[in-house]
This record gives structure tokens, sequence and C-alpha cells, in this order.
């Protein structure tokens, strides 16, 4: 993950101009927020946490144990009207109303950051829902953003389904958008566990020159 951010990071600075460098010149450092959506993308957050000192990171989820158990710089509860601190189960339109809500503080937040990095698995609720809101509201503070989001497999059709329709919303608010899937990893990982599976992701990249 850390390797992929760099990357990221690399891409905005050969692609984009600051305000500062437009009128002296001179290059001003550069600020990178990775925010984590969903319990799978809040999950992924805990790596960038970890490993890459230089991004701040933005944990939302509608889920609040989820906030609870991972490690993030800022934490955001959304939804709680509508689902009370528990996950979406797979009611994206709920999801997206919640960020839609809560687009004001995320737009406070998001403020002033070059690069924003959205991590989620899709085919979920929250993920589904929130996660093209998010992206959206970034590149409306000015922000160049990067999604980075993982389809289920194929057996899950519903879920499946449910993302491939999100991406679709997802692809069109982020300037780029790496899309892992699932079942690309089964000849791969096997019978691996989850959690060393998925740890590949760490150094992934795909997507920039």
């Amino acid at each position: 993950m850390n390797h992929l951010l760099t990357k990221i990071a690399g891409h905005a600075r050969r692609n984009t101009k600051t305000e500062n460098e437009q009128v002296t010149g001179e290059p001003r450092s550069r600020r990178v927020l990775v925010v984590g959506v969903g319990s799978a993308g809040v999950a992924a957050l805990e790596w960038v946490f970890e490993d890459t000192p230089d991004a701040s990171t933005l944990a939302v989820n509608t889920d609040r144990i989820s906030l609870e158990i991972h490690r993030s710089e800022v934490k955001m509860l959304i939804g709680q009207k509508f689902f009370h601190g528990r996950g979406a189960l797979g009611h994206a339109e709920a999801a997206a109303r919640a960020a839609r809500a809560a687009q004001a503080d995320i737009a406070d937040f998001v403020k002033g950051f070059d690069i924003v990095a959205v991590l989620t698995a899709l085919g979920g609720g929250t993920g589904s829902g929130a996660a093209p809101v998010i992206a959206a509201v970034a590149r409306a503070q000015g922000a160049v953003v990067v999604a980075v989001a993982v389809l289920p497999f194929k057996a899950e059709r519903t879920r499946r389904q449910r993302a491939l329709e999100a991406f679709g919303l997802l692809r069109k608010e982020a300037h780029t958008t790496i899309l892992l899937d699932s079942e690309a990893l089964l000849p791969v990982a096997g019978d691996l566990p989850v959690a060393t599976r998925f740890a590949p992701l760490r150094s992934i990249y795909h997507g920039f020159p």
C-alpha cells in the first residue's frame, strides 16, 4: 500500500500544478489524504495508518464497531439516523443518502488536500453507496481523486451486480480508478487465510505510467 500511495503521489505531481507553482514557480509540499470507506475500506486503511505516516487518514463507516476496532487519525460515523451505528447491510442507496447528509463535514475535512485516495470494497452497502459521494466531494474541493476498489467473487451474484453498478458511479467521480477483482485472487491465494490473501495489496500498483 505504501508503494501504491507513492505512485499515486508521483502521478499527481506530474499531472497537476498547485496554485503556488503557478504563481511563483516553486513547488510546495503536497498533502495526501487516504479515506477508507465501509468496513473493508476501514480495515485496509489501518495498513496505511501503520505503513505510510506521511499520509493523513480518515475512516468513514456506518458501523460503529468497525470504526472502534481499526486505527485511523480521524474517524467519521455516518448515517446514525438510518443505521443506528450498525452496518448498511447492502442498502447502498441509504448509505449514499447518509454520505450526502454528512458531505459538509466531509468537505471541511478534505479541503486543502492535494490528493485524496478512496479505499473501499464494493458490493456491500456503505462502500457501494458512500464511496462515490465521498469521491465527488473531494473532487469538488479541488483534489486529485484516486479510487481503489475491490470487486466481490462472481459467485456472490447480488453483491457483484451491486458492485459493478457502484463502480460505474465511482469511476465517474474519480480521476483514476484502480479495480481489484477478488476472482483474480483465487488462483494465487487458494485457501490461504483472508489476512494473508489480501496482504499483497499493500504493494499492488496498476494504472499509472
